[in-house]
């Protein structure tokens, strides 16, 4: 999980392979990523704008989402092992 530098929303990540961004205050999903691995989600991190997610997976993958156009934007496969943990 990780807290938008403005503290407005929310990313969550999930062994169901989704990811969702909350509205902080309201609670209410603003979007939601389906089947985004192949595998549990096991790692996450917003960019200190909040204009990025990017995920890892055991599915050996990384996702790079565009918060502004709910659209992932890159694609890294066949890393070495699981993605445990990012840091922008």
């Amino acid at each position: 999980m990780g807290l938008s530098d403005n503290n407005q929303w929310i990313a969550t990540g999930s062994t169901d392979q989704s990811l969702c961004t909350i509205d902080f205050d309201s609670m209410e999903i603003l979007a939601t990523f389906v089947n985004l691995h192949d595998g549990p989600i096991r790692s996450l991190a917003i960019s200190a704008d909040s204009d990025f997610i990017v995920t890892g997976s055991d599915d050996r993958s990384i996702r790079v989402i565009d918060v502004e156009d709910n659209q992932v934007i890159m694609v890294i496969t066949d890393v070495h092992d699981s993605i445990t943990l990012f840091r922008f």
